[in-house]
């Protein structure tokens, strides 16, 4: 279609390939099901871009990594297959390092996906281009690609080890000049690995945490921008900006495709975000079919028994009586680290644990990807957080329940912090700031002078963000592993689970 450019873009797909969670459930994610939607898309003026955030965050990817960490990712063989135009790197895929990171990159057939990211250097020397020329429907597009300058902030030194990370905001604006002057094209597209906590079309305040509003910065400082994706923080939003910009956002796992059309001969753009409903690719699930029965095999090892109730029924409900899954993980991570205290939160779909616990099981408790990191706090620090934690909750019809601030549509349970270690009394009635009561460490009262150890995930736990009061706490030391590896390390270790419930947790009105 002459008159008409069609951009297509995945972001955050976190390495989902088939549509099922790990412990079977039949989802609507995944490449499989978003490249039978992107053929019935795709023509010879069709551009396909990812967004960053492919490669981790399965039970594929974790085998992968644990099992075959030298071998070309499975990932890549997928998009190979899938013929990506153009690839943006994410937050998530320096989780292993550099060195994995620059395989994954090399596991990309030319010219499939070549790295378009802007803002990182490695050794001194760009990882990926300053911006990228295409031709399309007779016009000439560039695409330029940068993540959020602050991951730096969410890894250990080890790491991002050699790695130098530019202004995000500087850098487009810097690549855009220079496209415009030595390219002049009709269109330039930006791909952003980070997010918007303002409403693109009227900036209203979407988030409150402070932590990621790149995107929505880039729209009102850096003109000639034509499109937009943005990613990272997993909500979904499209639209067109007031400044003529189409922007668009999706949720995570590969569950949303955006489709951008520019028509050319109107200077209008049609923005759609589209539910991955299809039927899966079966030439997309023969690329992974060797490592895929393998992990098969490894997700149905039994690691071990359990005497008490480590199910979730009701998630929502989880959310306001702290189940034992989590006093679970706060054992494994304790004895992993030697923390006194940890910080562990909910996943999305989760559903506890059987009384014959599998790997699978394990794995789909805790499906963040990220290690962890053991900090040194005041007590004083720990109640200002505690009391940040708290402003989750609200009360509606007599009852504690979940803020509306912290649904965006969906529950943002990294929001939700169980801190074990302590107890401790929340008031969701009271004003934010003076919700914590009864707050003991081993039946004492915490002063503000007392100091403790206490483990948190390394994302926007460890290095701020929500939690400001966070990022500057010194690292005592790191636990690299993911929450699913240190779970099943402790569950195949201690054979049988049985420990006298803890219920340190009240919340109350």
């Amino acid at each position: 279609m002459k008159n008409r450019i069609r951009i297509l873009a995945t972001s955050d797909v976190h390495a989902q390939v088939k549509g099922e969670t790990p412990n079977g459930m039949i989802a609507e994610k995944g490449f499989a099901r978003l490249n039978t939607l992107i053929e019935s898309l795709r023509d010879s003026d069709t551009i396909l871009l990812d967004n960053g955030d492919a490669f981790d965050g399965s039970a594929l990817s974790l085998h992968h990594e644990l099992f075959h960490p030298e071998e070309p990712s499975p990932i890549a063989a997928v998009m190979n297959g899938m013929k990506y135009d153009y690839l943006n790197i994410g937050f998530n895929d320096f989780n292993s390092g550099y060195s994995v990171l620059k395989t994954r990159l090399n596991s990309l057939n030319a010219p499939c996906a070549p790295c378009i990211t802007a803002n990182v250097n490695i050794h001194d020397r760009p990882i990926g281009a300053t911006y990228a020329m295409h031709e399309a429907a007779d016009h000439k597009i560039a695409i330029i690609g940068v993540i959020s300058d602050r991951v730096y902030r969410l890894k250990n030194k080890d790491q991002i080890r050699h790695c130098q990370f530019q202004n995000t905001i500087e850098s487009v604006r810097k690549s855009v000049s220079l496209v415009k002057d030595l390219e002049k094209p009709d269109y330039i597209i930006c791909m952003i690995q980070s997010g918007f906590e303002q409403d693109p079309a009227n900036g209203y305040r979407l988030d409150d945490s402070g932590s990621e509003n790149e995107a929505y910065a880039l729209l009102q400082s850096v003109p000639g921008i034509d499109v937009l994706i943005a990613g990272h923080s997993g909500r979904t939003l499209s639209g067109i900006s007031a400044k003529g910009t189409a922007y668009a956002q999706i949720h995570s796992e590969g569950t949303e495709l955006i489709c951008i059309d520019l028509y050319t001969d109107t200077h209008t753009a049609d923005v759609q975000i589209m539910k991955a409903d299809a039927d899966e690719d079966h030439k997309v699930l023969a690329a992974v079919q060797y490592e895929e029965t393998e992990c098969e095999s490894w997700l149905d090892e039994q690691l071990g028994t359990t005497k008490m109730d480590l199910t979730i029924p009701n998630l929502q409900n989880a959310l306001i009586a702290k189940p034992q899954l989590i006093t679970l993980m706060s054992h494994a991570l304790q004895e992993k680290t030697g923390a006194q205290l940890t910080v562990n939160c909910l996943s999305e779909g989760s559903e506890g644990l059987p009384d014959i616990i599998k790997m699978r099981h394990a794995a789909a408790a805790s499906v963040n990807p990220l290690g962890y990191t053991v900090k040194k706090i005041s007590g004083r620090t720990l109640r200002y957080f505690l009391e940040t934690s708290a402003e989750f909750y609200t009360v509606i019809n007599d009852r504690p329940t979940v803020s509306p601030r912290f649904i965006k549509p969906e529950i943002d349970y990294d929001a939700c912090c169980f801190v074990d270690g302590i107890s401790y009394t929340i008031h969701a009635l009271n004003d934010p700031g003076s919700r914590i009561t009864n707050l003991l460490f081993e039946g004492q009262p915490i002063t503000d002078e007392m100091s403790f150890t206490m483990c948190l995930r390394n994302d926007q736990f460890a290095v701020g963000g929500r939690y400001p009061m966070l990022a500057k706490l010194p690292s005592v030391k790191s636990a690299d592993q993911p929450m699913a590896v240190i779970l099943s390390d402790y569950i195949r270790e201690h054979k049988i689970i049985d420990f006298e419930p803890e219920n340190n947790i009240r919340i109350t009105l």
